[in-house]
């Protein structure tokens, strides 16, 4: 199904800046294939899945898609066998468009080929099946803009969009990791659920460990810009998070030092402890309990602003009217004329602006 041969990538070539995102990267799927992949920020995950999209060429390879080469085929065209879901769920709708043009778009670029051809009443009445089966209330809303609905509902949308009709190929980079946990996992079943309905072959990029050896059939690492790990069937029937930073430091020749993949994979082993412990307190083989020796815990990121407790006090204490006396002198002065009305109104607003500014520059200094 998705063939890739050798493909290299280098962004700012011959600078100080310059970065080798993908070396001679080769992968072969093969059709109903749904493949994890997890690495680092840099590894090169993102930059794959671009230069399959087309966002790009490639410096160097091929890629083949259904027996076709597709190398050096335009975005746009790649976009009616390829879907794909972004991080960010702003990216994937427009936002000034109803519910019912956005799955019309998609619907047309990938069934007919033209966006700009018109639906008939029978196409509104399979939009509207499709979006009961997100069991979210969207079908009784598609002519509401989409700029409307929650973040997990857009995503929903977007891959409600990408596989309507569907696509040879469904990128999904990391499309669950902006929603919180809830939304998070009604998108992961959906997933799922779509993915195993229409046997759509799948790449999916994700920092939960324990969702790339639960989900699909194959289990990429990817470090420098090519593939260290790769395993599938019994092998990775039998891994454990454990296993897999092992092998990761076997094959790219140093430890995953990145901080935001082991957090969420500790803060799920202790979820898994708590909910099912080892007995006698061991911990068994495949077991996906990180150790505090090899694993110092580690701080989440705290809020980049903060307000400390007499800066609050300050606050409170800032008055949010004018002062007595100096309302007393605005009346005074409008009433015998000796200030005109537009003027005081002028005042009371530049005093009114002092305090916001006051009040913004507390609040972030």
């Amino acid at each position: 199904m998705l063939d890739i041969q050798n493909l290299s990538k280098t962004f700012n070539p011959g600078t100080v800046n310059e970065k080798k995102a993908l070396s001679s990267l080769s992968l072969h799927l093969d059709e109903g294939d749904f493949v994890t992949i997890v690495g680092s920020n840099g590894a090169g995950k993102s930059t794959l899945f671009n230069a399959i999209a087309g966002s790009f060429y490639a410096d160097e390879g091929s890629i083949s898609l259904a027996g076709k080469d597709i190398t050096f085929m335009p975005e746009h065209e790649r976009s009616r066998r390829i879907g794909r879901l972004f991080q960010d769920p702003l990216r994937g709708t427009a936002p000034s468009m109803t519910i019912e043009e956005n799955l019309a778009l998609a619907y047309l670029r990938a069934a007919h080929g033209n966006p700009f051809s018109r639906i008939s009443k029978k196409d509104k009445e399979f939009f509207a099946e499709q979006l009961k089966q997100l069991d979210m209330g969207l079908e009784d809303r598609m002519k509401n803009p989409v700029g409307l609905l929650s973040g997990g509902q857009r995503q929903a949308l977007t891959l409600l969009m990408a596989t309507m009709v569907p696509p040879q190929l469904l990128l999904l980079d990391e499309h669950t990791a902006a929603l919180d946990p809830a939304t998070a996992e009604k998108v992961l079943d959906l997933t799922r659920r779509v993915v195993a309905e229409s046997h759509i072959t799948c790449l999916m990029v994700t920092h939960n460990m324990h969702q790339a050896l639960e989900l699909g059939n194959r289990t990429l690492m990817m470090a420098d810009g090519h593939i260290v790990l790769d395993v599938a069937g019994s092998e990775r029937a039998g891994m454990g998070v454990d296993d897999l930073i092992a092998r990761f430091k076997a094959g790219a020749g140093h430890e995953l030092d990145n901080d935001r993949i082991l957090y969420r994979n500790k803060i799920a082993a202790r979820s898994a402890a708590t909910l099912f412990p080892t007995p006698c307190g061991g911990a068994g083989k495949g077991d996906t309990l990180f150790h505090e020796r090899e694993y110092p815990p580690f701080d989440p990121p705290r809020e980049r602003f903060s307000i400390a407790g007499e800066q609050l006090e300050e606050l409170r204490r800032l008055p949010i009217a004018l002062p007595a006396r100096g309302a007393a002198a605005f009346s005074s002065a409008i009433r015998f004329g000796v200030l005109p009305l537009s003027a005081a109104a002028l005042l009371i607003l530049f005093w009114c602006s002092l305090i916001t500014c006051h009040r913004q520059r507390m609040l972030f200094r």
